[in-house]
């Protein structure tokens, strides 16, 4: 099955391939309700998909992964290369393939069956991708907005916002990371108030709202927050020309780039940013997806400095890299890998042992498990070196 659509460059340009019919039938169905956004193909062959894709320019690409005679990551290395700019999502079924994802730098990883929250979600990034412009960035703004690690809110005068109740300052967390996106005021209560009734939250909410908005304006600090149909539509939040650490990482992510001497400073700088996980001192239950997919693309881009460190010679570099990820990440195997070979180039046969050891003792400890043969194999063979 293929399909092409005469497009409209004014919208966001979509396509999809999966090999499953009805699949495809439902993702149309899906984006048929999606303003800006207008579906120009769709292919159930993925020969046929590298063929047409080139030629259509899409902004995006809607990939499932498992797929007969060309898996989604193997089409998506092959579209990249063609497409300039293009976006890739895949959805699929087992979520089991998430590394190989970033590892191609996927923008997003949709489960299915695909829903309309998350393909709208989605959508809303691609958008924001789309539209952004460099004159937009604004690092340099005194008043700034630190997720990572401990949440803080800067004003122009450098002063830490204090929130009336934690609830408030939850609520603007909450908003941060749904920003540019239609908010569900029912979402908001299940997130912050899940054990209240309807007409709890309702209160709740605006009571919440009305202190944030009091303090945001006596800081200074000019987000923008509408109120759809008062309230009852649900809300729409932007940072505006505030600096975040959050939307800086967004916005990185979002270039899809590979580490090379002309870009190591950049990806530097944006790990620099992560400071620790996301709203790593605030409980929240809420944004633990958010959380864990904001890590892993932090480890993706720390593991690929450090082997362009290596590659360079710069062993030592690797090394001080990859420590820093294992602090936050320690048992992401892959990583130790990396920091056995660069002890090994840095001919510091003690600490490659030593750490082998300590990886080992750790793996048996906490989880009851051995490292991984492959793991094992490379540190035989380096020993041997």
């Amino acid at each position: 099955m293929s399909m092409k659509i005469m497009e409209n460059k004014d919208m966001l340009r979509v396509v999809i391939v999966d090999d499953e019919i009805p699949a495809i039938e439902l993702m149309k169905r899906l984006f048929n309700k999606v303003d800006q956004c207008q579906m120009v193909g769709a292919f159930s062959l993925p020969s046929e998909a590298l063929d047409q894709i080139p030629k259509l320019r899409p902004d995006a690409v809607f990939l499932d992964i498992e797929m007969p005679g060309m898996n989604g990551i193997e089409l998506a290395e092959k579209l990249i290369q063609q497409v300039e700019d293009l976006q890739v999502v895949f959805s699929t079924a087992y979520n089991q393939y998430a590394l190989e994802a970033f590892r191609v730098n996927a923008l997003d990883y949709i489960m299915k069956p695909v829903t309309a929250d998350a393909l709208n979600k989605t959508v809303a990034r691609l958008i924001k991708l789309k539209e952004l412009k460099p004159e937009k960035k604004n690092r340099e703004n005194k008043k700034r907005i630190r997720c990572f690690g401990d949440f803080e809110v800067f004003s122009e005068s450098q002063k830490p916002v204090k929130w009336l109740t934690r609830k408030v300052e939850e609520l603007f967390a909450y908003f941060i990371i749904h920003r540019d996106a239609k908010i569900d005021k029912w979402a908001v209560g299940e997130a912050l108030w899940p054990d209240e009734g309807a007409q709890k939250v309702t209160s709740n909410l605006h009571t919440t709202l009305y202190r944030l908005r009091k303090t945001l304006q006596e800081m200074g600090i000019p987000v923008e927050i509408e109120s759809e149909k008062g309230g009852r539509g649900g809300y729409r939040f932007s940072l505006g020309d505030i600096s975040s650490d959050i939307s800086q990482f967004e916005e990185f992510i979002m270039g899809r780039h590979i580490v090379n001497e002309k870009n190591i400073e950049e990806f530097e700088r944006i790990c620099s940013l992560y400071r620790g996980d996301l709203f790593a001192r605030q409980d929240y239950v809420w944004c633990a997806g958010e959380r864990e997919r904001l890590m892993k693309y932090y480890t993706a881009f720390t593991r690929n400095m450090a082997r362009h460190y290596m590659k360079a010679g710069d062993y030592l570099k690797a090394a001080e890299t990859i420590q820093q990820t294992l602090k936050r990440t320690p048992y992401d195997e892959d990583a130790h890998q990396i920091l056995l070979h660069a002890y090994s180039g840095q001919k510091e046969r003690s600490s490659l042992v030593q750490h082998y050891t300590a990886m080992e003792t750790l793996f048996r400890q906490e989880l009851g498990v051995e490292p991984l043969p492959a793991t094992r194999r490379i540190y035989e063979e380096l020993l041997r070196t």
